[in-house]
């Protein structure tokens, strides 16, 4: 049995060694990705009637928007006989310790905790320390105690809509992950057209129902089209040519409706072996250049009529449809 004791008691001293050969690290103050935006970590320890303090900070933290701090402790107590040690945090009133009334081996304990706040300002600090004494016969307690000091931040994004439309949501938007949805409405009269973005913003998806990539601050701007008016009156234009085969028109024979009022230009070409002679509009002879403009003030019927004629060397250069 007393044996087994000695051994737990080397076992016990190694590991406290290997807790104690990194009393101290720096503290850092860095700009990371994602959400965690800055982070400050530090490391030490006390023993043989020492109080140690460090205080771990962090500063130029946003005030524009919301911001989550969390400071995270773990530490490690041994206290030998006729030893008392202690860890704490100052601005939380928080501490922890052990001591040894002389009787037994020694005595050891190890623990976590974590505090979080919100909007602390631009700048946040605690004060940590560990405290270990040492006995009038000759042992010293051992006090560890590491921080973490996190601050987390979202990306804003301001969404808008311009004139014919709205969109959801809307506004000034804190996104805290990587990616963003907005849907695009158009008002009566209008139709979506496209998306406008500036800063940290990408898109992902460029249809009405947006899909953003959000790495930064930035802006998202729906931009609507106006549709033109419906009409009150249609009328009809049929297009035909003569012979069938010898040419074709532009748009192609058809009939297509248009407003009243609107004003339709028609081009003829001839196919190989044709030339083109005149238009016939309503059944009445039109005129003979390539083009007619006809003003849809009713329905209307127009021909375009060819000719033999395009191997004496007044015909056109296309080839029917096969």
């Amino acid at each position: 049995m007393k044996a087994g004791r000695v051994l737990a008691y080397i076992i016990l001293t190694l590991l406290t060694l290997a807790l104690l050969s990194g009393l101290s690290q720096a503290s850092t103050n860095t700009k990371k990705t994602g959400p965690v935006r800055a982070l400050a970590e530090v490391g030490f320890g006390s023993r043989g009637s020492i109080r140690r303090e460090k205080i771990i900070s962090l500063s130029g933290l946003p005030v524009d928007r919301t911001v989550k701090v969390t400071l995270s402790i773990s530490y490690y107590l041994e206290a030998k006989p006729v030893t008392y040690v202690e860890v704490g945090v100052v601005e939380q009133e928080w501490k922890d310790s052990l001591a040894h009334n002389g009787v037994g081996p020694p005595k050891w304990k190890s623990g976590s905790k974590s505090w979080s706040c919100t909007n602390p300002g631009s700048s946040v600090s605690f004060t940590i320390y560990a405290y270990a004494s040492k006995s009038w016969k000759g042992g010293e307690g051992t006090a560890r105690i590491t921080a973490t000091l996190k601050a987390e931040w979202p990306d804003v994004v301001t969404v808008a809509a311009g004139e014919g439309g709205s969109v959801s949501p809307s506004g000034r938007l804190e996104v805290w992950g990587d990616y963003l949805s907005v849907r695009a409405m158009p008002d009566p009269g209008y139709k979506f057209d496209h998306w406008e973005v500036s800063g940290g913003i990408s898109i992902v998806g460029s249809s009405a129902n947006g899909r953003f990539r959000v790495k930064g601050d930035g802006t998202i701007r729906a931009i609507f089209r106006k549709l033109p008016p419906p009409c009150p009156v249609e009328y009809k234009l049929t297009i035909a040519v003569r012979p069938s085969g010898a040419g074709t028109t532009s748009p192609s024979p058809g009939t297509y409706r248009y407003c009243a009022g609107t004003s339709v230009t028609v081009s003829a070409s001839a196919y190989k072996g044709y030339v083109f002679d005149h238009w016939e509009l309503d059944g009445a002879s039109a005129g003979s250049s390539a083009s007619i403009t006809v003003a849809m003030d009713r329905d209307h019927s127009l021909v375009a009529v060819f000719k033999s004629g395009g191997d004496r060397g007044g015909g056109g250069g296309g080839q029917p449809p096969g």
